[in-house]
């Protein structure tokens, strides 16, 4: 008796956990056949290379008011994705104004490149980027600021855009020229309060005098309010444009995280070119775009959503994921000390197209590695073809996506979790673009 219940026991301890892997197993099949089925009806294969329309966006989804493209810097195609969606938007959506992830003052100067098409002015803001090591700083990003003065100058006056920076300060020493632009002559500007001072400021700046800069621009907001119409006489249609770039410089050293300084900034300047009901379109870090609060904070697009702005409601985020993919990456400081020379160089074996430079490295950029893992890539990855960029939409009528956490959790060396538990896929993200076999960007020499 005693042995055969020690038998039934010793059975129930086997059969049970080999029954719940099972019955998991099951489900997880489940799982994703469901979800595979549903991705089937709601992808489109896209030409990027003959720039081809997409054809899967609808009336709800033109009727947005802000379009987000999410992408992860460094790798080639998605460059090339973004000008043919801004195309697109512009052309079926009435997108005239266009989000970069770049500062006032970069955005600036590539306004001046769209109206004049002089490349000093997009010389410029590279070499900054090439002295920062920025994954901004390859061909294929120059390429994409050329094709979009092209597509400027083509256009009528009524159709021109207009690009927007709503980054934190990127490059100190570039300041000086912006606010040589607005003082003018000292002629007009000599008796504005404090515009001496800021203008010695902005000739000596540096990024460990960066807290400076924001406390004087705070004092300057508070007189620049107290005396409006000294300022609105003497910068005439400049003074809108110079009060917003003197409150970004405010938020320096003003303890605010990245995301919430671009939300201020996009806030500002959105009030100051009276942005309210207008369309835009923002090609942006794959973090910035996501729509819902993420480990204990809440992104640039998670603040818009959430916001008490024209745009709560009427954003669309489509977030860029990677399978056997590659990217432009930094070499320098701890990862050349992590690296084996081993490893690099099989890297550079793998990605023979990639140029022997010391400054980056043709890396690994994929969803289903270790290093990124996104939870939920395989479905994707089993609806989609090597070496195609699709297209998904995500929250479709019956959509599995609108009740789970899948593609919105990222896992390895950067890990993103949503902060709250409740929170799932479509209302982080709408629409995932999958870039399957994309090369590295290159180096800009």
């Amino acid at each position: 008796m005693a042995q055969q219940f020690f038998l039934q026991s010793t059975m129930k301890q086997l059969f049970l956990p080999l029954l719940f892997i099972n019955l998991t197993a099951a489900a997880q099949v489940i799982d994703s056949a469901v979800y595979q089925a549903s991705l089937k009806n709601n992808m489109e294969v896209l030409d990027i290379e003959k720039q081809a329309p997409v054809k899967m966006f609808d009336a709800a989804f033109y009727n947005n008011q802000l379009f987000l493209f999410g992408e992860n810097h460094g790798s080639s195609l998605p460059l090339a994705a973004d000008i043919l969606l801004f195309k697109q938007l512009h052309q079926k959506a009435g997108v005239r104004y266009y989000i970069a992830e770049v500062d006032d003052t970069k955005a600036w100067m590539l306004n001046n490149y769209l109206k004049d098409g002089n490349e000093q002015w997009l010389k410029k803001i590279f070499a900054s980027w090439v002295a920062d090591t920025a994954q901004w700083a390859s061909r294929e990003n120059y390429n994409r600021y050329k094709a979009l003065q092209s597509l400027y100058a083509s256009l009528p006056a009524k159709e021109k855009f207009t690009i927007i920076g709503i980054d934190v300060v990127q490059d100190y020493h570039l300041l000086k020229e912006q606010m040589a632009f607005y003082t003018g002559s000292k002629k007009t500007t000599a008796r504005l309060p404090l515009m001496d001072s800021l203008t010695a400021m902005a000739d000596t700046i540096s990024y460990a005098s960066r807290k400076q800069l924001g406390a004087f621009c705070r004092r300057m907001l508070e007189n620049m309010q107290l005396d409006e119409r000294i300022y609105q006489q003497a910068m005439g249609s400049s003074f809108g444009a110079f009060r917003h770039t003197v409150t970004s410089f405010s938020f320096l050293g003003a303890g605010m995280y990245r995301d919430s300084i671009m939300y201020r900034n996009f806030k500002s300047i959105t009030a100051t070119q009276k942005l309210a009901g207008k369309k835009l379109y923002g090609f942006l870090g794959f973090y910035h775009t996501l729509q819902v609060s993420y480990d204990g904070r809440p992104p640039f697009a998670a603040h818009l959503q959430h916001g008490n702005t024209s745009f709560s409601g009427k954003t669309v985020s489509i977030q860029m994921f990677a399978i056997s993919s590659a990217t432009m990456l930094p070499f320098m400081g701890q990862l050349k000390q992590m690296m084996p020379a081993s490893y690099i160089a099989k890297l550079r074996q793998d990605h023979p197209y990639f140029p022997d430079t010391k400054k980056y490295i043709p890396y690994i950029l994929s969803n289903d590695e270790s290093m990124m893992k996104v939870a939920g890539i395989n479905n994707l990855k089993a609806v989609s073809a090597a070496n195609t960029v699709s297209l998904f939409r995500l929250n479709g009528i019956g959509s599995p996506y609108h009740t789970s956490r899948q593609l919105m959790e990222v896992s390895g060396f950067q890990t993103l979790r949503p902060t709250h538990a409740e929170a799932v896929t479509t209302a982080a993200f709408q629409y995932a673009l999958l870039f399957r076999d994309s090369r590295a960007a290159l180096p800009l020499e």
